[in-house]
């Protein structure tokens, strides 16, 4: 796999605090898997934007490291719960299902607070139609 931008150390600095959480979660042969998808799913957020200055692809990475951390710490709180749900009960059965606990696409409601926020201070975001 070829990153366009981010890199394995850049997400060890970013994550050093729960890199290892993360391997166990998702398996360290997969953690590459994961950054890579991540940086693509971002890239498809941002079109027809590129970050093409130093700083926008800096601004770029950290935000692909902040989706990449926030889809973890989602993913890790939810782990006990069917795909999708939100919450559950037994008795009397409920359960409730949430749309942003599902990261196959990126949209202002699941991507990371963190993440968006470097994103429109570069100027990554296209501001039109939703």
């Amino acid at each position: 796999m070829t990153y366009r931008y981010v890199t394995d150390a850049g997400l060890s600095e970013y994550c050093a605090s729960k890199l290892s959480q993360m391997e166990q979660f998702y398996g360290s042969d997969m953690l590459s898997r994961v950054l890579f998808e991540t940086e693509a799913r971002m890239l498809a957020f941002i079109i027809p934007n590129t970050p093409l200055t130093e700083a926008a692809q800096d601004a770029f990475c950290t935000a692909v490291y902040a989706q990449m951390l926030y889809e973890y710490q989602v993913k890790a709180s939810q782990k006990d719960l069917p795909f999708g749900a939100k919450s559950f009960s037994l008795g009397n059965f409920s359960m409730s299902f949430d749309a942003q606990t599902d990261f196959t696409t990126l949209s202002r409601k699941n991507i990371a607070p963190a993440a968006y926020a470097l994103l429109l201070r570069e100027g990554l975001l296209y501001r039109g139609v939703e």
